[in-house]
């Protein structure tokens, strides 16, 4: 017997938006709830608040995204609408429906905290006044990373049918949450926004932060409107046909046709990583003993979340310690990642550099941006430069008796202990990105949360020695940028050396001990499933008859 199956209704459409929405907005505003309370179980419970958040994104993605699409934020159906993937009228119904849900969840929490303990002082707005301008740019700079992923993974013809867009889609907010939310709060979503505005509702003290709502919601809807530009420049066939653009579109277009797809893919992705990296690295040293103990989760959530966005446009690199492991895996094979994409130096010599000259430009914006993000808090007192330091971590403390007193000094690990520290982490990271991509049986769904793990797994490990940076584009952003490229030149070679010999010797093990017999497949007629990763590049066949 044939089944019939029919589409959801409208109804069911706005039910799905609104009942997600009041769910993922409840949920944050809960976890709000534990904030600064001062309490030990407070202080573990915000560790993982932006996993909770996390977390339940991916779920409701999951269990709503055949629905409605499972956009729950009115600045994904703003990137939808502009990308004419919903019509005008249920983008309308959305984001009614989004930010009723996001305000009932708001209220909702006074039921259960009650006035004077709901917000705990956790309200739209900078975390500190010094982010004044800072903390919109966190807004809009994540809710278009939150926007760019949806349309990357959810939205775009060519990725459609994958499983693993609810997991894409739901850790930006732990890439987002730890370091940008501890400049802006983390929001990144109009109906979140609020929800936490309604949340901090007492009627002993009406004042809502009015002023700092429409500037966070301008600035995360705006995100979600240049989200499908830069759609377009790293996947030009997402590009509208003709009877869909008008003047300003078509202008876009011409600058959208400017940029490569692949070296554009490549800065993004370093972009994002190094912004991930100092953020967090930063938010850090200014937490005190607090510290940061999401920051090595966040950074591999924002390498986790761009590859899975962009790997199947450039390979998703974004490292040129990776780009030198891909090129010793490929070298005299002839094979690569695909047509004007990286491959063998022997067969196209020019995409190594300009993947490589990508990935440090894209590492420097990232460093730009945190810059403009802590411009204000570096110049107050105690603050620091908006560029964490490259060097040896802190081992420990040292007190020193001089007779009548002692002082107290901090012990700094070696250079040579962060060499091999930065060494040992980036080869973990190169060898697990090359088994996992660049075999004839690739990993292919989670291939980017394999990676993501690896890189937390060396943060961790690694980074109480060296700061786990594991990548030169970022090294060399931050020296130059700190100045100090000039000024002790010493251990930023040290870093760009001990990762760029890891990423040397993750091919070698690669190539020489753990998987020869992929290169003797190489020659063989019928190709097992997954070559297809190892395209032969243009003109192989006469380069090598």
């Amino acid at each position: 017997m044939h089944i019939k199956h029919h589409a959801p209704s409208d109804i069911s459409k706005y039910a799905a938006e609104f009942i997600g929405t009041f769910m993922l907005v409840f949920v944050v505003c809960l976890n709000n709830t534990t904030k600064n309370l001062g309490t030990e179980l407070s202080d573990a419970l915000g560790i993982f608040g932006p996993l909770s958040v996390a977390c339940v994104l991916m779920v409701l993605i999951y269990s709503l995204g055949s629905i409605s699409g499972a956009h729950l934020n009115p600045a994904v159906t703003f990137a939808c609408y502009f990308q004419d993937a919903i019509t005008m009228k249920e983008g309308i119904m959305y984001i009614i429906v989004q930010s009723a849900g996001g305000a009932l969840a708001g209220l909702s929490t006074i039921l259960l905290d009650g006035y004077a303990d709901a917000s705990n002082g956790n309200v739209v707005g900078p975390r500190e006044d010094s982010f004044a301008i800072g903390a919109p740019l966190v807004e809009f700079i994540y809710t278009f990373m939150l926007c760019f992923v949806v349309l990357n993974v959810a939205v775009a013809a060519k990725t459609k049918g994958n499983n693993f867009y609810g997991i894409a889609i739901g850790f930006v907010v732990v890439a987002g949450g730890y370091g940008g939310g501890y400049v802006s709060g983390g929001a990144f979503n109009p109906a979140v926004t609020l929800g936490v505005n309604f949340m901090g509702f007492n009627p002993q003290n009406p004042y809502l932060h009015v002023f700092y709502v429409p500037i966070y919601i301008a600035a995360q809807l705006a995100g979600g409107i240049l989200a499908p530009v830069a759609l377009h420049i790293v996947r030009p066939e997402t590009k509208l046909p003709e009877d869909h653009t008008n003047a300003v579109t078509k202008f876009l277009y011409k600058v959208e046709g400017m940029f490569d797809p692949e070296d554009t893919s490549e800065f993004i992705g370093a972009f994002f990583v190094a912004l991930g990296i100092t953020l967090n690295g930063i938010a850090a040293t200014n937490a005190g003993a607090a510290g940061n103990s999401g920051a090595s989760l966040s950074v591999g959530a924002h390498l986790m979340c761009m590859i899975f966005a962009l790997g199947d446009i450039s390979g998703g690199l974004f490292n040129p310690a990776v780009t030198v492991a891909y090129l010793g895996r490929f070298h005299g094979t002839g094979c690569g990642v695909g047509e004007d994409k990286l491959q063998d130096f022997k067969t196209s010599p020019k995409e190594a550099p300009k993947y490589l000259i990508a990935q440090v430009l894209g590492a420097v914006a990232g460093m730009g941006m945190t810059i403009l993000i802590w411009l204000a808090k570096s110049t107050t007192a105690g603050g620091t430069f908006p560029i964490a330091s490259v060097g040896p971590q802190p081992a420990g403390l040292n007190t020193t008796d001089t007779g009548n007193s002692s002082v107290t000094h901090i012990v700094y690990h070696t250079n040579s202990q962060a060499f091999f520290a930065e060494f040992f982490g980036t080869f973990l990271f190169c060898y697990v990105v090359i088994c996992v991509s660049i075999t004839f049986r690739p990993l292919k769904e989670y291939r980017a949360f394999a990676i993501g793990c690896a890189y937390i797994a060396g943060g961790y490990a690694f980074g109480p020695l060296s700061g786990g940076v594991l990548n030169p584009a970022i090294t060399i952003a931050a020296c130059v940028v700190n100045l100090s490229a000039v000024t002790n030149p010493q251990v930023p070679l040290l870093y760009v050396l001990a990762e760029l010999v890891g990423g040397v010797l993750a091919a070698a093990v690669f190539k020489f001990v753990t998987h020869p017999h992929e290169f003797e497949m190489e020659g063989e007629e019928g190709k097992p499933e997954g070559y297809e990763r190892l395209a032969k590049p243009a003109g192989y066949e006469t380069a090598n008859p």
